[in-house]
């Protein structure tokens, strides 16, 4: 009984060998983890920009379809959009298609996002074109976007190419 009271009373810690070892453990795993980490966020945001690709050709569509009078509201030249995401603090984080003005913004449905590079040429845009000729009310609308991925999901054009 003697020898516990002894050993309980014995004020011991770690060795600085041990504490080495954890340290070393330690920083093995976060050399390991963070490269994961990274590659996965990169992932997230291929996942992010494909969707919100995919969003916007539907957006288009359903922009399309609900027209009353596509000669005349999109006409041969085509109506260009934006795809605006709200990323602010208190935003929804979802996508809406707001109209493409190349002017001024004076309408509240008009806009010229700035984006990085302070011109707007890195947004996401939609492009609805109205063909008279059109056989099915599925073919008389085009509908096109302005990027494309490569393999690897990075975004690859900012030209207007037809939407799949």
């Amino acid at each position: 009984m003697s020898n516990l009271k002894a050993k309980l009373k014995k004020q011991g810690g770690f060795t600085m060998v041990e504490l080495l070892i954890v340290v070393a453990i330690i920083g093995i795993l976060a050399a390991v983890s963070i490269p994961l980490f990274n590659n996965a966020l990169e992932k997230a945001r291929h996942g992010v920009d494909a969707a919100n690709n995919r969003s916007a050709i539907s957006l288009g569509n359903a922009e399309a379809a609900a027209s009353l009078n596509p000669e005349n509201e999109f006409g041969t030249a085509g109506k260009e959009y934006y795809y605006i995401v709200d990323n602010s603090d208190n935003g929804d984080h979802q996508g809406a298609l707001v109209e493409k003005d190349d002017t001024a913004v004076t309408d509240a449905t008009k806009v010229t996002p700035e984006c990085a590079d302070g011109t707007g040429e890195d947004a996401l845009m939609v492009k609805v074109t109205y063909k008279k000729d059109g056989a099915t009310p599925l073919d008389k609308f085009t509908v096109e976007t302005n990027w494309t991925f490569d393999e690897d999901g990075h975004v690859e054009t900012k030209s207007f190419t037809a939407a799949p």
